[in-house]
């Protein structure tokens, strides 16, 4: 259960742990695998209204092993910058201004992720959510497991939790654009470490 408790705009920041269930018991131990994931929920005030916004909590960063950074670049369709990155779990941030870009594509050892500029929204596995574009652009924040897919928009306007069979002898990440070119302002990738790991 969470609690969420307003005060002169600002609330208390609970922690949320997600538990995948069904017929599928891969489902509900994947995360256990990785890092258990706790994401925390606040409640902020904006230009709509109070809106929740669930992100990470700072802890998960005591996970992290190797780091790759990409500077601020140009994307032009068919050229992919994460090319040279592999590995099994991963916690990826990247900023991107869309530019001419119809299309942002990554994926995540073969799981696709995709933002439809137009549309204005992110879709994976068959699930879309709307991710309004802010000053033209969107931040990311994913996290790769063996058998779900995390991602969150924009700060934690968006949260998309999503259980997912990872492929095990897929190891890449990917990111282009589609329809033109796109502006990486930030992009940061992390190999994570199990928590279960002493």
């Amino acid at each position: 259960m969470i609690i969420i408790r307003a005060e002169h705009g600002l609330v208390s920041h609970r922690i949320c742990i997600n538990i995948f269930a069904g017929h599928d018991r891969s489902l509900t131990c994947g995360r256990a695998q990785a890092n258990e994931a706790r994401y925390g929920v606040l409640m902020r005030a904006t230009d709509e209204g109070l809106r929740l916004r669930v992100n990470p909590v700072k802890e998960l960063r005591s996970l992290r092993t190797g780091r790759t950074v990409l500077k601020a670049r140009t994307l032009v369709p068919g050229e992919n910058p994460l090319a040279g990155v592999k590995g099994e779990l991963f916690d990826l941030s990247a900023d991107i201004r869309l530019d001419q870009a119809a299309q942002i594509d990554f994926k995540l050892r073969g799981v696709a992720v995709v933002y439809d500029a137009k549309a204005q929204e992110l879709s994976c596995e068959g699930k879309r959510a709307l991710l309004k574009l802010v000053n033209g652009c969107i931040r990311l924040r994913m996290f790769v497991d063996r058998t779900s897919i995390d991602i969150f928009g924009n700060d934690g306007s968006l949260y998309m939790p999503m259980g997912v069979i990872v492929p095990h002898d897929n190891l890449s990440l990917e990111i282009s654009a589609q329809g033109g070119a796109a502006r990486i302002n930030s992009l940061e990738v992390y190999r994570l470490k199990s928590s279960w790991q002493r």
